[in-house]
């Protein structure tokens, strides 16, 4: 997504901002939402002449609720897992550029917030991924909660999580930001309030 909408080359960064978050919905809306849809929706239809596959739910049972619900909770365990890869990743590598910087330094003390620091900090990631994650998130309660009834409190728990290592991640993992002026996030801001407000 990010990849077209840099092909595009907006003008201002309002408009690139909205043209990113339109991709990054699109993109992330199918590449989430489509398997469930796939069990509840086709699998045990006939449609365009396939044969109907039986559903696998609890203990063998020919249930697609079910199977939705498994696929529910092993997508919402999987999130954890990279959740901790999110946070674990940019520590090694920033270990590694410090262990790196202090060899060359002669074992000279680096300061937090300092020249040397900012170097082996890395770049932070784009804030509309952030957003669209959590557009995600919601979606699976808004969307999936009657099926797996656990699923609203694991993305409460996520969400929570996530807060704790973006916030850790801005202050000690990544290097101060450059601003680039935008009107805000509109186009985030008219989706999550259609979804609050239904």
């Amino acid at each position: 997504a990010k990849y077209f909408n840099d092909k595009e080359n907006h003008r201002k960064e309002t408009g690139n901002n909205a043209a990113l978050a339109i991709k990054l919905i699109i993109y992330d809306f199918f590449n989430s939402y489509y398997s469930i849809f796939y069990i509840g929706f086709i699998k045990r239809s006939s449609l365009f002449g396939k044969k109907p596959v039986k559903c696998n739910g609890f203990q063998g049972n020919d249930s697609c609720s079910e199977e939705i619900e498994i696929q529910l909770y092993t997508i919402v365990f999987i999130k954890f897992i990279f959740d901790f890869w999110e946070l674990g990743r940019p520590i090694l590598k920033q270990q590694t550029k410090l262990f790196n910087l202090k060899r060359q330094l002669q074992d000279r003390d680096i300061l937090p917030h300092s020249l040397e620091h900012q170097m082996i900090c890395n770049e932070y990631s784009y804030v509309l991924f952030e957003y669209s994650e959590m557009l995600i998130n919601i979606g699976y309660v808004f969307l999936f909660a009657g099926i797996a009834p656990l699923v609203p409190v694991f993305i409460f728990l996520l969400g929570y999580l996530e807060r704790c290592f973006d916030t850790y991640k801005i202050f000690f993992l990544e290097r101060v930001q450059i601003i680039n002026q935008s009107n805000g996030i509109e186009m985030y801001n008219t989706i999550f309030k259609t979804f609050m407000n239904r």
